[in-house]
């Protein structure tokens, strides 16, 4: 069963401002789950919900669990945003830096997520007053530890690996990444 148009569009739109003026985390989906099956469906449903400003879900099925996780996965803006305002409200202006881990993401993903929030002070009226960067954790190093795998053969491979990873992050850390540098080998002439 569909769901009508008019409430689609107007009622739980509404519906979500009200939840997140309450501090209320909207959760759902717009539609039907009868179908689980179908992911391709459920896949379109939970776009159009989170276009509608769902915050994420439930599910009936294990099938639908990585299209929550992907479609519900907020954009790297979106961390920025929130990580920003975080900060912002928190962390004292004496305190000369911050290094975040990498928490499990991978290289790209830490590098987009650490230049959206450095993009955030490009202004002057916007200049953060600590510098924002990622230590070598996971994400700058795995890449190259996969490609050495232990073996003296693999070494240059994985030096360049770190050189490139070192090389995106010390973009990101200038608000300057973007996801074309992931296609650019690294030069050894550029020292991270």
């Amino acid at each position: 069963m569909a769901v009508d148009s008019f409430v689609a569009n107007s009622v739980l739109p509404r519906v979500v401002i009200a939840a997140r003026a309450a501090g209320i985390l909207p959760l759902g989906f717009i539609g039907t789950v009868a179908d689980f099956k179908d992911l391709d469906a459920f896949r379109a449903t939970i776009k159009r919900s989170r276009r509608l400003g769902f915050m994420g879900a439930s599910v009936i099925h294990p099938s639908q669990i990585q299209i929550l996780n992907e479609e519900f996965r907020p954009t790297a803006d979106e961390v920025a945003d929130a990580t920003v305002g975080v900060l912002r409200r928190v962390v004292p202006v004496a305190l000369p830096g911050i290094a975040f881990l990498s928490g499990g993401q991978s290289g790209v993903l830490a590098s987009e997520r650490l230049n959206a929030m450095n993009s955030r002070f490009k202004t002057p009226s916007a200049a953060a007053p600590w510098a924002l960067t990622f230590s070598f954790a996971r994400a700058i190093q795995q890449p190259a530890l996969e490609i050495w795998a232990g073996k003296d053969t693999n070494r240059e491979a994985a030096q360049h690996a770190l050189l490139h990873r070192a090389q995106c992050n010390r973009a990101a850390r200038q608000g300057l990444y973007t996801r074309l540098m992931e296609s650019t080998p690294p030069r050894d002439s550029e020292a991270a």
